[in-house]
């Protein structure tokens, strides 16, 4: 059961905030305030337009405000603590000098109020905060009103980050869309295309630079010699453009060379990538202040609590120590994926690896009701590999395919030759999470730090391999891993 301490300290946990939703997660910390503080209603409004701030949440049996209410800065109670900018407590606003004659009347059912102005830790009032006690109950006192304004700094904090994620969001899906324009670029230019039965002629490509007409030939004997397709650019740094070239050698003999100049194309891709990185840059950093400034806030909650009353230090030093722990295992991660990644590899059969990962997560399978599917198909050769950053990432992925899963569920693991599948039956990926799934802090769990599949493909692109992922939502997900067999 959670004490009384563990509400408290629950009101200072943001972790939630991304999984629920502003919304549901505001609805959640009201219904723990109005316990704390035992209050009979308690409301938030939040600011909907400069000066106007419209009923967000509500709960308790003195919630008779209708959702949609505003109030606006510096009209009626709220709207006077709102301007004023400190918590406040009302009793008879008639007789408040905060108010002067400027209220008049008063509810008969409320005996005492709470106001919190929300300022958010850029000095924005993003809304007020109300908790009321009805007639017949004791009325706030001043520790209460100080805890109160350290759980609606909590609060505008909350919002603050909400409004920040969700301009964030609409970025990514803007650069999105952006790279699917310039896709379309690629696919509508127009080339150069030359039927050849032996080695080219200078007027068969005379309109294109030097360099341009050395790389098509280098190409067409490649194609020639392995009687495969052969593909390559040619660049011409001194202008900054870029042309594309294939050659298909034909069963008769000869072949068809197209060049096509992708120099537009190209300097849209290299803008959309660098778009693309400062958007994930932008997120990360984000990502990273939300989570550091989390358990800061509640270090310097459970601090202003202590100095507030003395006798309280006792319960809140495990608090304090615990916030700093997190604080100190976040830094350990960031640093982590900054350092460059060593292999230290050593042959091994691949299988071997895959059986004993999975040995290991048997026992977990069984206790949560899924079944775990291990497959070895076709030939094992030995492989040169990083033994110990392999089993990493079969942990990572089985873990996740594990949490994917319900009861009655089934994850198959599979590996062959350098190749790795892991399949869950689970709930699925929409386009948009895929898109973003290997990206630092990237996260859909309320506790994951967003790392272990930024881990993944930093192991795998250390390898020379790749990593795919395919999904449906309700249905499931496979992720498959290549490891270059002749990884060193």
């Amino acid at each position: 059961m959670e004490t009384g301490y563990d509400a408290l300290v629950g009101l200072f946990d943001l972790s939630l905030l991304r999984r629920l939703g502003l919304e549901d997660w505001l609805e959640s910390t009201l219904g723990r305030c109005a316990e704390w503080f035992r209050a009979s209603g308690a409301t938030v409004f939040l600011e909907d337009s400069p000066g106007v701030f419209r009923l967000r949440c509500g709960v308790g049996r003195l919630d008779a405000v209708k959702k949609g209410t505003a109030i606006r800065n510096g009209e009626g109670i709220a709207g006077l603590v709102l301007q004023d900018g400190s918590p406040h407590i009302v009793e008879d606003p008639r007789h408040d000098p905060l108010f002067g004659h400027k209220i008049v009347s008063r509810r008969a059912d409320v005996a005492s109020s709470m106001i919190v102005p929300l300022i958010g830790p850029s000095g924005r009032r993003v809304g007020v905060m109300n908790l009321s006690r009805a007639t017949g109950e004791p009325a706030f006192e001043d520790r209460d009103l100080k805890e109160a304004a350290l759980v609606g700094a909590q609060v505008a904090l909350a919002v603050e980050n909400a409004e920040a994620m969700s301009k964030l969001e609409v970025s990514f899906r803007e650069q999105q869309a952006r790279a699917e324009q310039l896709k379309a670029v690629l696919d509508s230019v127009a080339g150069t295309v030359v039927v050849y039965q032996g080695p080219l002629g200078e007027s068969e490509l005379e309109t294109f630079p030097n360099f341009v007409r050395d790389e098509s030939e280098r190409l067409v004997l490649e194609a020639e010699k392995t009687q495969e397709r052969a593909e390559g650019k040619a660049h011409d740094s001194a202008t900054d453009r870029t042309w594309l070239l294939v050659a298909v050698p034909l069963s008769q003999g000869g072949g068809v060379l197209t060049v096509q100049e992708v120099t537009q194309y190209q300097r849209a891709q290299d803008e959309a990538a660098r778009m693309r990185r400062m958007a994930e840059i932008g997120q990360m950093s984000a990502t990273i202040a939300h989570e550091l400034r989390n358990p800061l806030t509640g270090i310097r909650g459970a601090a202003q609590l202590i100095l507030a009353d003395p006798s309280l230090a006792p319960e809140f030093a495990k608090m304090v120590n615990d916030e700093a722990d997190k604080m100190s295992r976040l830094c350990d991660d960031f640093l982590d994926i900054a350092k460059p990644l060593r292999l230290m590899p050593k042959p091994c059969r691949l299988s071997e690896s895959v059986e004993r990962v999975v040995r290991i997560w048997r026992p977990k399978f069984l206790e949560s009701g899924v079944t775990l599917v291990w497959t070895s198909r076709g030939q094992d050769p030995t492989i040169k590999v990083d033994v110990a950053r392999v089993e990493q990432i079969l942990h990572n992925l089985i873990k996740n395919a594990l949490e994917a899963s319900s009861l009655g569920g089934k994850v198959e693991v599979s590996a062959e030759g350098g190749r790795i599948t892991v399949t869950d039956h689970g709930m699925g990926m929409d386009e948009q999470t895929r898109e973003r799934l290997f990206a630092p802090f990237f996260t859909t769990k309320a506790s994951g730090t967003g790392l272990g599949l930024c881990n993944v493909r930093r192991i795998v692109n250390a390898h020379g391999g790749t990593v795919t992922v395919t999904s449906e939502l309700g249905k499931g997900s496979t992720f498959e891993i290549n490891l270059r067999q002749d990884a060193a």
